[in-house]
């Protein structure tokens, strides 16, 4: 399974301008948490918390994050090891190119 879904969608009325759903396999979910957490306290409590609460409900459902929190995830992922998180990364970078041509 790919790491996000076919489409992250874009959604109006958040903290920043879009909305993401991306569809994580639990242990891509788990590097995500892996990678905020060796990011400041103050700046991922809130998104690890959210991250937490979305897998112990199965994470069935999309996990929606707004852009800033995107940024701050993909940020926090490109300080682990390339050879941990570059499927992940890769995944995102097509689903971003994506939209920008649907856009």
């Amino acid at each position: 399974m790919n790491a996000l879904s076919s489409h992250a969608t874009p959604r109006s009325g958040s903290r920043s301008e879009s909305r993401f759903a991306l569809q994580l396999e639990l242990r891509q979910a788990r590097l995500v948490a892996e990678a905020l957490g060796l990011r400041p306290y103050v700046q991922v409590h809130g998104l690890i918390a959210r991250l937490e609460v979305w897998a112990a409900q199965a994470g069935n459902a999309p996990f929606v994050l707004d852009q800033d929190e995107l940024v701050l995830a993909v940020a926090a992922l490109a300080e682990l090891p390339y050879r941990r998180v570059h499927g992940l990364i890769g995944s995102l970078q097509g689903q971003l190119a994506a939209l920008e041509g649907a856009a």
